[in-house]
């Protein structure tokens, strides 16, 4: 008799250190109790059977994972017992800061911005954690250290906005204010966008121009609002986020380049991960720093011979990414970013089949899409209320325009700044965004879009369902036709 599933101690250890971070923040609420109560019901428990089994390599494993669970929960326990239990006051107060995130928000009819400030001292004292303002000033960029007076609320729920969370925010201003420049950025996040946008802003109209950088570098200020909002109705402004597209076209690149010079295989790895992670740091995405070190391994294990477990190299790269940034599961990227390649790992194959009645090469991209789309649907309601039937569709024909869109603006970038003029690569890339920009401004996408309940068993019954249509999953014939009936069926509960 089959076992019901392959065992992969690396997708158990993964789930077990991402559990340990969501009760380090739970802690908040219920103290060491959040840790005290996981391990009582969940590994002593197994941890008992498998010694009475007297099964020692099982004993060992359950060891390991409590492991795991202990080391995620203390990576933000410090951080969410300053929130929890320090002074809730507000304060007015000089702060001087960096600008880490800088986006425009749209309050009460005004143009302003939001900024997320690191590094902060409050009257000259440093403090833990971020600061969350909206500003009114202008000119102001990312890695621009800067300074204000505003009122502050220390956070006292940490789960009372996932995104003040996921970027460690300790404080919030209450009004907006005005952001003072203290010294400009002059880091190489600076120099390479800030450069690029000046020579790409100058050279061409403001939506292709932003386009380009947005699909460069994950900055999305330079398009228009009605334009961004119309790739966002249609579900496709995915391809504005610097992630696992970006950063495999960027690494295919890189990799194919440096095997043409003569690079040994195992160098070549090494040079092409390190460019990658640099690439990963000017755009300042977990996302890109996620897809850094899948792309790592994949090279690794093809440097070696090794056949890749897809399953495993994704969630080895999860583990590495919450090691080093843990509030990043909270992030609605993080959760897109995952979704997106384990529902591509899991779902892939059985949607394919879906569509066998179709061309090969067709079949199997709707098979993807639909297996993106069904994994990370939820997600979309959840953080944004909407989400895009219609995206299945124009991923489609969308992959391949960006795949050869994206190379064509980075080499036409590269040669830009070597010899100080737009290039063909360049117009080239401008003919194809205004191409895009065309048809998503002219097209209304606002029918095919789906709104959330704001009900979370639904969304339990439809991830359960959805689970049971993997092939991974050693299930009866009778069963995987009934999970197929049952998925349309369980996302309706949803909408």
């Amino acid at each position: 008799m089959k076992k019901f599933f392959n065992f992969r101690p690396i997708v158990f250890g993964a789930i077990c250190l991402a559990l340990g971070v969501v009760a380090s923040v739970s802690s908040a609420y219920i103290g060491v109790w959040s840790y005290l109560i996981a391990v009582a019901a969940i590994f002593a428990p197994i941890t008992a059977f498998y010694i009475i089994k007297k099964n020692v390599s099982r004993v060992v494993t359950c060891v390991i994972y409590l492991a795991l669970f202990s080391i995620g929960f203390l990576l933000l326990l410090g951080y969410i017992r300053v929130l929890s239990f320090g002074d809730q006051t507000i304060v007015g107060a000089r702060i001087d800061g960096v600008v880490e995130k800088i986006n425009p928000v749209t309050m009460n009819g005004y143009e302003n911005h939001y900024l997320i400030l690191k590094n902060v001292l409050i009257n000259g004292v440093s403090i833990d954690g971020n600061v969350f303002l909206y500003e009114s000033s202008s000119g102001i960029e990312r890695g621009d250290a800067v300074y204000t007076s505003v009122a502050l609320q220390k956070i006292s729920d940490p789960f009372s906005n996932l995104f003040l969370l996921e970027n460690r925010v300790a404080y919030v201003g209450l009004d907006v204010t005005s952001v003072y420049l203290t010294e400009k950025g002059s880091g190489l996040s600076n120099i390479v966008i800030n450069g690029s946008r000046d020579l790409l802003l100058e050279e061409f109209a403001q939506n292709q121009a932003g386009t380009m950088i947005a699909l460069l570098f994950g900055d999305t200020q330079y398009i228009d609002d009605a334009l961004l909002d119309s790739y966002q109705m249609a579900g496709i402004s995915h391809i504005f986020a610097v992630s696992g597209l970006h950063i495999g076209f960027f690494y295919t690149i890189l990799s194919f380049l440096f095997d043409k010079i003569g690079v040994k295989r195992y160098y070549n790895t090494l040079l092409v991960t390190l460019v990658s992670a640099v690439y990963a740091y000017i755009c300042s995405s977990v996302s890109a720093y996620r897809a850094v070190v899948m792309c790592f391994i994949y090279g690794l294990g093809k440097s070696f011979g090794n056949k890749q477990d897809s399953l495993n190299s994704i969630f080895l790269s999860m583990a590495i990414v919450l090691l080093l940034f843990p509030t990043s599961i909270f992030g609605v990227g993080f959760l897109l970013s995952y979704g997106a390649v384990i529902s591509i790992a899991l779902f892939s194959k059985p949607f394919q089949r879906l569509f066998s009645f179709l061309p090969k090469k067709l079949g199997d991209s709707f098979g993807v899409s639909l297996a993106v789309f069904a994994g990370t649907m939820p997600v979309v309601l959840l953080f944004f209320n909407r989400a895009s039937i219609i995206t299945v569709l124009l991923n489609i024909p969308l992959v391949p325009i960006v795949a050869a869109l994206y190379p064509i603006t980075m080499f036409g970038l590269i040669f830009s700044a070597l010899f100080g003029y737009a290039n063909v690569f360049l117009y080239l890339s401008n003919v194809i965004c205004l191409g895009m920009n065309k048809v998503m401004g002219y097209i209304d996408f606002s029918p095919f879009l789906i709104t959330y309940q704001g009900n979370y068993v639904p969304i339990i019954i439809y991830y359960a369902v959805l689970l049971l249509n993997t092939d991974k999953l050693n299930l009866s014939d009778r069963l995987r036709k009934f999970a197929l009936i049952a998925l349309p069926v369980s996302a309706l509960l949803l909408v």
